[in-house]
């Protein structure tokens, strides 16, 4: 589609740069904005930069968020080259970066930074229709005419998400502290046109197409197209700014597109933690083969009268059945594994929602401070907070419906890392939400199902193998690389001098024969050359670890040899691990008589074995990982070999003899020691 109007914008500030484009498209001005212009399959970056070279107009959403994005700086950099008008919108009190000053500086900015926001839209409208030499276009006012009675608008769907009723905290005898507003603020719903108001809509619409053709015919709007090209016209949206927090929904959409940034950032940090969960065993759990006796439930008397908890909260083929009724509109519940946290966390659990109003709530408190409160059913969800400096108000910060009602079981996902929250429904990312607050101290987890205040019939929610991770004990092998990137090795060998505590010996027999299996520090490097034997052990003296990330460059100059890494340990579980060239075979034992795992380096992840290999091995128990280069080749969560062991590398073939002279260079070798 043809546009005018390029937007750009960090992603935390998506709300505001999509009232910005619906409020342009108002005014006929034609908008690309990502990620709703993206085709389908088409690679990101590359719809960006085809999108902005064809613009008239570069609007900048400007923010603090914009400073700290560097996808932001490449699309005013695009703009810069192509000479494109560059309009800064500037919605926060913030001074550019130097290198955004160089593309406009001097630039008028346009300031929306007081309220109301749709009143700096109109002038950002009108400096770009004089841009674009036009003018805005006048409606002419409709005849005054005499409207029929009309039937009342319908109530709304009893599906709709309720605002959260007052709760009670399952640790505080006194009603909860935590008081919310009564109702949300409601739309206004669309006028109700009379008959003979029908009949005067066509005419207006029509004078109103003919008036537009011939401006647009005027301005040179057709130039340059082909009077039998289709030009696709996309509807404006309508966009209720709610609050001034930065969440990050996902579009409802069942039409696929590209990853938008924001997602792909979010993804880069959190995929090794959903990743590393798949392996590790939760901190806690409960799959509902038994009703648990420290699930500790609360109720109001206020809104279950009378409640009865063995058939409200109960187990039953293996699930927990959240049951609500006429009488009883919501209760809490929650477990002491989930109270006195002082960490980040992950909480899983299996959902199956009834088709009606009742909604599951989880939320997250700090102290006296309702950090997010996170509400779902069938339709959709809706994220609040408490109102920054309140003893009890609660702010909507984003609502939105799922593209398809859940009518089967679903995952819930709330992953907390320091101050963000995301949360998911199985695989798809439904919010990533940044709290203002500083979100360290006691977390105290609740969770709550509710009518949304109506009056329901027996209809319960299942739910099902609850499942909790302390991120700060998770093991994430990329977090241990991440930080021995800043932090100097408990053991280093870079080769400048000779160090006289390695040794090499003969493979298989242990003697010493440098006529044989000869090692030799020259150029920076270890050299080593065997012939007439199996290989050489290389060793150094007190290499003793327990848990350790390894680290060293092999180059086997494409013979057809391999390298092996052992652990000699107290008990015959010490693990040895393998890896050959040129192809990339390699195995895994995890003890001297247990099985032992086979494979070869993926097709699309080949090593080139003529070439220096760095290879890294993380051993912390019960993991034991392995990288070609960057590439994970082995992970293994199911080492139980406690240690500590003492390293030692095994080149050679494995099992035949050397007949012609082989040598394999040796660098950079690097220990570091995990349990300090």
């Amino acid at each position: 589609m043809a546009h005018d109007v390029f937007i750009s914008y960090p992603n935390k500030d998506k709300t505001v740069a999509d009232a910005v484009c619906a409020k342009l498209e108002d005014q006929k001005i034609r908008c690309w904005i990502a990620p709703r212009d993206i085709p389908a399959g088409k690679n990101f970056a590359e719809s960006i930069i085809d999108a902005i070279d064809v613009s008239k107009v570069f609007v900048l959403i400007w923010s603090i968020n914009t400073n700290a994005s560097e996808h932001i700086l490449n699309e005013v950099n695009q703009a810069f080259n192509q000479g494109i008008p560059i309009i800064p919108f500037r919605i926060q009190e913030v001074e550019p970066t130097s290198a955004m000053r160089y593309y406009f500086g001097r630039k008028h900015w346009l300031d929306a930074i007081t309220p109301p926001l749709e009143k700096h839209i109109e002038t950002l409208a009108t400096a770009i229709l004089a841009i674009l030499e036009r003018t805005p276009e006048v409606i002419p006012a409709p005849v005054a005419v005499e409207a029929e009675p009309v039937a009342e608008r319908p109530p709304p769907r009893e599906t709709e998400l309720s605002p959260p009723p007052v709760k009670d905290h399952w640790h505080d005898s006194k009603e909860r502290r935590t008081v919310r507003p009564a109702d949300k603020t409601e739309t206004k719903s669309p006028p109700v046109f009379s008959q003979k108001r029908r009949i005067f809509i066509p005419i207006a619409a029509g004078v109103l197409i003919v008036v537009a053709i011939a401006m647009m015919i005027l301005t040179g709007v057709f130039e340059g197209l082909p009077f039998a090209e289709k030009t696709e016209v996309v509807p404006p949206t309508t966009v209720v700014i709610k609050s001034t927090s930065k969440p990050t929904p996902i579009p409802a959409t069942s039409t696929p597109t590209a990853m938008p940034a924001w997602m792909e950032e979010v993804n880069v940090w959190a995929n090794p933690i959903l990743a590393a969960i798949e392996s590790q065993p939760p901190d806690f759990m409960d799959d509902f083969s038994r009703l648990d006796a420290n699930w500790i439930v609360n109720s109001n008397e206020m809104y279950c009268p009378g409640f009865d908890l063995t058939s409200s909260f109960k187990v039953v083929n293996g699930e927990l059945q959240l049951e609500l009724g006429p009488s009883c509109q919501h209760f809490s519940f929650t477990h002491p594994m989930l109270n006195a946290q002082n960490s980040n966390f992950i909480l899983q659990t299996d959902i199956k929602f009834p088709q009606t109003s009742t909604s599951y709530e989880i939320g997250v408190n700090i102290g006296n401070r309702s950090v997010v409160d996170f509400i779902l059913n069938y339709t959709g969800w809706v994220l609040w907070t408490q109102a920054p400096g309140t003893e009890g108000e609660m702010l909507l910060v984003q609502e939105a419906p799922f593209p398809e009602e859940l009518n089967t079981s679903v995952t819930f996902t709330i992953l907390k890392n320091g101050t963000t929250y995301l949360f998911y429904v199985d695989d798809t990312l439904l919010l990533s939400y940044s709290s203002p607050g500083d979100d360290t101290g006691t977390l105290v987890i609740d969770q709550l199902v509710s009518s949304g205040g109506q009056d329901i019939d027996s209809n319960p929610i299942i739910m099902d193998n609850i499942r909790f991770w302390d991120l700060d004990s998770l093991f994430i092998p990329e977090r241990v690389l991440a930080q021995t990137e800043n932090q100097p090795p408990t053991f280093a060998d870079d080769f400048s001098s000779v160090d006289p505590s390695w040794k090499f010996v003969e493979d298989p027999s242990g003697e010493y024969n440098p006529e044989n299996a000869n090692m030799e520090i020259s150029d920076g490097s270890m050299k080593c050359s065997m012939r007439n034997v199996w290989g050489g052990v290389l060793s150094y003296s007190d290499m003793v670890y327990k848990n350790y990330m390894l680290q060293m460059d092999v180059d086997f100059k494409g013979n057809p040899i391999g390298m092996e890494f052992r652990m000699g340990g107290p008990s015959a579980s010490n693990p040895n691990f393998r890896v050959g060239s040129p192809e990339g075979d390699w195995n895994f034992q995890k003890g001297q008589f247990s099985e032992v795992y086979t494979g070869t380096v993926a097709p699309d992840k080949k090593v080139d074995f003529s070439k220096p290999v760095r290879i890294t091995i993380i051993n912390k128990s019960p993991h034991f990982l392995v990288y070609l280069n960057s590439d994970q080749l082995l992970s293994f969560s199911n080492q139980d070999a406690e240690g500590p062991f003492s390293l030692d590398f095994v080149i050679g073939t494995g099992g035949s003899e050397l007949l012609e002279q082989v040598m394999v260079d040796l660098d950079d070798v690097k220990i570091w020691d995990l349990d300090n």
